[in-house]
């Protein structure tokens, strides 16, 4: 079996799965089977779709999970860091065609070897260069079974083709579908820590190995301005013809004599990490010619000052990364300042003026008359030519300070000062409906549109933050937020989807591995405190399990089974200790899980990582 190494978005111990819901909510265990789980897919009334990171797709069918796989890439996916299967979706007419993408990062060893006599199935080589790939599989609608030979590479079908993954992180992404059925992907910027093509390479960073394997051409041996260059892949949103994969023509750099060019698919660029993007319902056109696949809402994972939410709601948007996190630049990167090998300087002149432009000149901040000036380097009182793609900063909607940074201001929306430049406001500065708040790793969640939750939440759209947060945010036409309300307390979030077919939302958490429904009304399940006094020590380690915080909100009698993960049961409802003793003198990790169930036949199950 393959060694997997996961890093988390953020520093936090695997522990407890803590929810504190508004009355009448309750969270019910669908799928607990599934090893680092990492999104769900609906196809139907009774089925649906439940992926983890190693590379495996699993049918959950009349809420019964299928033991086996019906897709399973395990061999070939790289599973280490955040890397993976990251994404999956199928095509709005499934029924029709069976199509279902999929996004996922190739393991290196798969990548060289597979197809020769070097390659072994049960090696792989983490920790180094590799790509992401994009495919496309045929399932027969009925069965779901993978139609013989279907397979259809449409990013990544060689080293060269791939979006490259030059880190330990920041691969990316989702798959969805815009209003005007086009395929739309998110990207990472590939690599790890703060590098620009020049001078040591940092530990996590790749870019040698890629630019030696062919991964990047010697124009994107920038690092993380990779993101900025939009004949890149790296930190982008895509756009793409879902029968061929090739860009639009109404994509902004759409090559009508290359439309599988990097520059044709690019639909949005300057992005870090958006793990998670969603598309707001009733936004966007049906016509994929008029450029309008709707309003694309980003969770963009932030550095160590401001986490991101961004909405692309046109085409040529660029969110800033690295030159800005949040609203404001970020001094890392302007001291890192290069020039981008794919703009050449028609003034230049040796000795003179530099003959690309930089990054710098290409990026400018918004001002409140939108009469931004690029004036070319060589010579202001000429701009910088049409053709050379420039942008004003798309700032974030919202932008809130990571739990690194000691100081500053924690929520902020943009907005200009008397001037016309670009600030970021406090939002107790403005008439919002929204407190301050921190976090860590934000990630896009969805919209609810459905009956089941009571009215005030019908179009709302519910957000989370790796954390250990799920906000509820009322948004305008305009796609500006107009206020946050506090929905749960939950930690390890990677997938929040609505599903059309029950019309309720679905929550997917890696530690512990689950796929849990957010229902509301009826009898509720027990609710789980689980208060270990420790989590790790030397063997013989004694722990003190608490439960008594557990209750049911419906004042149901509670049973209680403990599975303490070393063969020891028991059924105590009060507090006790329990004495874990190593097997050998290595390491090890072992799962306490306490069920409890009431009178009604509802369950919850808690788990902990001793």
């Amino acid at each position: 079996m393959r060694t997997a190494f996961l890093v988390l978005i953020v520093g936090l111990v695997c522990g407890l799965l803590r929810a504190q819901l508004p009355d009448g909510f309750f969270l019910e265990d669908v799928v607990t089977e599934v090893e680092f789980p990492v999104g769900v897919e609906f196809i139907g009334e009774d089925r649906m779709l439940v992926y983890n990171t190693p590379g495996a797709v699993y049918l959950v069918e009349n809420e019964e999970l299928l033991q086996d796989p019906i897709i399973d890439l395990r061999e070939e996916v790289g599973f280490w860091g955040d890397h993976g299967l990251l994404s999956v979706v199928i095509h709005p007419q499934f029924e029709l065609n069976g199509y279902i993408y999929l996004y996922y990062v190739v393991d290196r060893h798969h990548l060289l070897y597979h197809g020769t006599s070097a390659y072994d199935p049960e090696a792989d080589l983490p920790l180094e260069a590799t790509i992401a790939r994009l495919i496309r599989l045929t399932l027969d609608p009925n069965t779901l079974e993978v139609q013989p030979n279907s397979k259809v590479v449409f990013i990544g079908d060689d080293m060269a083709s791939g979006i490259p993954v030059l880190g330990f992180s920041h691969s990316g992404g989702t798959l969805l579908f815009g209003s005007d059925g086009t395929l739309l992907l998110s990207t990472g910027d590939g690599t790890w820590k703060e590098y620009n093509g020049t001078g040591a390479l940092p530990e996590g960073n790749y870019d040698i190995q890629g630019l030696e394997d062919g991964i990047i051409p010697p124009e994107e041996h920038t690092g993380t301005w990779r993101s900025q260059q939009v004949d890149g892949l790296n930190g982008k949103i895509l756009r793409m013809d879902p029968e061929t994969g090739e860009g639009l023509p109404s994509n902004p750099y759409f090559e009508s004599e290359d439309p599988s060019s990097n520059r044709s698919r690019v639909w949005s660029l300057g992005l870090r990490n958006p793990f998670r993007m969603t598309r707001r319902p009733l936004t966007g056109s049906s016509d994929p010619n008029a450029g309008d696949p709707g309003s694309l809402y980003i969770g963009d994972v932030g550095y160590w000052r401001y986490e991101e939410l961004n909405v692309a709601n046109g085409p040529a948007m660029n969110f800033g990364w690295p030159l800005y996190e949040g609203i404001g630049r970020l001094f890392i990167f302007e001291g890192m300042m290069r020039d981008n090998p794919y703009t050449p300087n028609p003034l230049s002149s040796p000795g003179q003026c530099p003959a690309h432009f930089s990054f710098d000149d290409l990026l400018n901040d918004p001002i409140a008359s939108h009469n931004q000036l690029f004036p070319n380097p060589c010579d202001a009182l000429l701009d910088i030519p049409a053709d050379i793609p420039h942008f004003d900063h798309s700032r974030p909607v919202l932008t809130w300070r990571n739990v690194t940074l000691n100081s500053g201001e924690n929520t902020l929306v943009p907005g200009f000062d008397q001037s016309g430049s670009a600030i970021g406001i406090p939002v107790e500065q403005t008439d919002l409906d929204i407190d301050p708040f921190i976090g860590s790793a934000s990630l896009a969640g969805d919209f609810y549109f459905g009956s089941e939750y009571p009215e005030e939440y019908f179009g709302a759209y519910f957000h989370t933050d790796f954390a250990g947060w799920l906000k509820v945010f009322q948004m305008n036409e305009g796609d500006e937020v107009e206020s946050v309300d506090d929905f749960m307390d939950m930690a390890n979030v990677v997938h929040v989807k609505y599903n059309p077919f029950d019309e309720s939302l679905y929550i997917t958490t890696i530690f512990p591995g689950k796929l849990m429904k957010l229902s509301y009304g009826g009898n509720r399940p027990p609710v789980i405190e689980l208060e270990p006094d420790t989590i790790f020590g030397s063997s013989p380690l004694t722990v003190q399990f608490n439960p008594s915080g557990t209750y049911d909100p419906d004042g149901d009698p509670l049973f209680y089974t403990w599975d303490l993960g070393d063969g020891s049961n028991s059924t105590s409802s009060e507090p006790f200790s329990h004495v874990y003793i190593s097997p050998d003198d290595e390491p090890y990790v072992i799962q306490a899980t306490l069920s409890v169930s009431d009178t009604a036949g509802n369950s919850s199950a808690s788990t902990v990582f001793i």
